[in-house]
């Protein structure tokens, strides 16, 4: 049994690493981001979405979308952003307080914008991405040596 899930974890690992890389090199550079500022996003409302249930097995196959729901800002100059929420009843109290939240826009090259916490910086978005992806892959090729190793000493010992 432990062998199976001990393989089974190796396999998900590798997969890991290998994504890591990729959105690695996917990352575009601090260059492609055109810095447009610092926004006042007001809560509008809350909303409910459907997304892929992410859920396996029969509940999955039952249920292949769950609803989610997400509290909608907008800026005086017309910039959306999203945030999901726990609940309906959680989301309501945000737009209830009517809290402003100040959010960065960055602007891409290739068209399109996104919004990140107001204290960073299009430098300091990319840098965050990039150690998350190489902490994903440094751990996941640890436990690949780490499993190898078991595996070969296993294998010796038997």
């Amino acid at each position: 049994m432990i062998k199976t899930i001990s393989m089974i974890v190796a396999i998900i690992a590798f997969c890991v690493a290998g994504m890591s890389v990729k959105w690695y090199l996917e990352q575009p550079s601090a260059d492609s981001y055109e810095d447009k500022g610092t926004y006042t996003f007001s809560p509008t409302n809350v909303y409910p979405v459907q997304v892929e249930n992410t859920a396996t097995g029969r509940y999955k196959r039952m249920n292949p979308t769950k609803t989610v729901y997400h509290v909608f800002y907008i800026s005086d100059s017309g910039y959306k952003w999203n945030m999901e929420v726990g609940s309906k009843t959680e989301g309501r109290k945000l737009v209830e307080a009517a809290e402003p939240v100040e959010r960065r826009v960055l602007l891409r090259k290739e068209g399109g914008y996104l919004t990140i916490p107001a204290e960073d910086t299009a430098e300091s978005y990319v840098n965050k991405n990039r150690r998350r992806y190489m902490a994903m892959c440094g751990i996941s090729v640890l436990y690949l040596v780490i499993w190898g190793g078991v595996s070969l000493w296993r294998c010796r010992n038997t």
